[in-house]
């Protein structure tokens, strides 16, 4: 799928390990441990959602391919808006717990189907050979 596939990836796994360390930064009382955090997370699905673009032409599985994609905006979409919401309102977007958990839900739901077809995928492949 090439360099670019490779660079979305590397950043979605950057991204994740920035999200442990700033989480850890959080709990021990780091002040703008809250704030990185949720741009390490946005970073980590906003890869692989640029990945699952990439996927969705490269088309590499024979099935599932917008999947990733379909896993990685939510996160990134919520982050966004409120980083964008903010300085206009001056308020914190309010997600109300519903649609955040619908959000979370669906998120949860794209990646348990990719690790699914991509099992699959696999299972198929070691059969055939």
């Amino acid at each position: 799928m090439g360099r670019g596939a490779a660079l979305a990836l590397g950043a979605g796994v950057l991204g994740g390990v920035a999200g442990v360390v700033s989480y850890l930064l959080m709990t021990s009382g780091y002040e703008n441990g809250r704030t990185l955090k949720d741009i390490s997370m946005a970073v980590m699905f906003g890869g692989l959602f640029v990945f699952g673009l990439i996927a969705l032409r490269a088309k590499p599985m024979p099935r599932g391919n917008a999947l990733p994609a379909l896993a990685g905006v939510w996160f990134p979409a919520i982050t966004l808006a409120d980083y964008v919401n903010a300085p206009i309102t001056g308020q914190a977007l309010n997600v109300p717990f519903w649609l955040s958990f619908a959000l979370f839900a669906a998120m949860s739901f794209f990646l348990a189907w990719l690790g699914y077809v991509l099992q699959s995928e696999t299972r198929t492949e070691h059969t055939l050979a």
